[in-house]
């Protein structure tokens, strides 16, 4: 008998093998047959399920997980990934079974936004998921630099402040500000409990950023490899938001404080997501030296799309 529930602690071993298998799998049907996906750390995915345990799923059958689907809740702004079917199994109805199941329990949660992000070449996904009711919204792109290891110096009115760093009671009021931050950007954006599930799980920190005393940007990485087999070089940056006057000079103060923060716990690399509906800050950061690797499509399900503020910066990492 094969049926849904939802994912425990238990099952991330297996779906852990799964999703290295059927990702695996994906990209050798690609023509890519030297890469593998290696398996995550166990902790990275644990982190995944404490981040919204009841809209992540399993579909169990035959004594084995034949489909997962995990979904995260940015207060009121959701989004599915990763998730996978085991290659055997596939064109049997489960991918659908489990994404509709994961979009039911964000509409029950009322998300205003509901996506996700694809590999841009896969024309199978892209087919899928437009059956289902997800329509293309733009690119994202992955950009990495690898920076000197001298800090850079910030300019005397700018101050970083980690959360890592602040006292139970600092750190209540680094988490009020940032959510009444979130949320002048985009509406019903809520990063407060995953400022402190990267805090819990010891994956990653948040910033927020001032100049002159007023806040104007806010900062969220993981600093740990998300596989055994990645090498710790990089501030992987999830989330970047700012607002103000978006100059060349406003990047540049950016452009440091990543590069600061990246330095300031030895890591001799930055890596940034970009949405491409943000093309002036994406023109400004590849003059500045980084260089794109990757490329994904953002899709977002038909009625529940992305409220940014399209004055300011919301950049955020959907996987």
């Amino acid at each position: 008998m094969v049926s849904l529930r939802n994912m425990r602690l238990a099952d991330l071993p297996q779906v852990n093998l799964l999703l290295s298998k059927a990702f695996t799998h994906a990209l050798q049907n690609d023509g890519k047959f030297k890469e593998r996906i290696p398996l995550c750390r166990p902790g990275f995915l644990e982190m995944y399920l404490d981040s919204n345990p009841e809209g992540c799923f399993v579909i169990e059958g035959k004594g084995r997980i034949l489909a997962y689907c995990f979904s995260r809740l940015w207060g009121r702004v959701g989004w599915i990934g990763p998730l996978s079917v085991l290659p055997s199994e596939q064109g049997k109805g489960y991918g659908k079974q489990i994404v509709l199941a994961a979009i039911d329990y964000l509409k029950r949660r009322k998300a205003i936004t509901i996506g996700l992000e694809m590999s841009a070449d896969s024309s199978k996904n892209l087919g899928f998921y437009s059956k289902i009711g997800f329509v293309p919204q733009e690119m994202t792109v992955d950009l990495i630099k690898s920076i000197s290891n001298i800090q850079p110096k910030l300019q005397a009115n700018i101050r970083v402040l980690k959360y890592s760093d602040c006292s139970a009671e600092e750190k209540k009021k680094f988490i009020k500000r940032a959510g009444n931050f979130n949320k002048q950007l985009h509406r019903g954006l809520d990063y407060c409990t995953e400022i402190n599930l990267n805090n819990k799980h010891a994956f990653g920190d948040a910033f927020l950023i001032e100049k002159s005393g007023d806040m104007f940007a806010f900062l969220m990485a993981h600093t740990e490899t998300y596989s055994q087999e990645e090498k710790r070089f990089f501030l992987k940056v999830n989330t970047l938001q700012l607002k103000g006057q978006l100059s060349k000079r406003t990047f540049e103060i950016v452009s440091d404080v990543i590069e600061f923060c990246a330095s300031s716990i030895n890591l001799p690399g930055v890596y940034v997501r970009f949405c491409t509906r943000f093309s002036h800050a994406l023109h400004y950061f590849l003059e500045d030296g980084y260089g794109i690797v990757k490329n994904d499509l953002r899709m977002t399900l038909k009625g529940y799309p992305q409220q940014d503020n399209l004055n300011c910066i919301n950049l955020s990492k959907w996987e």
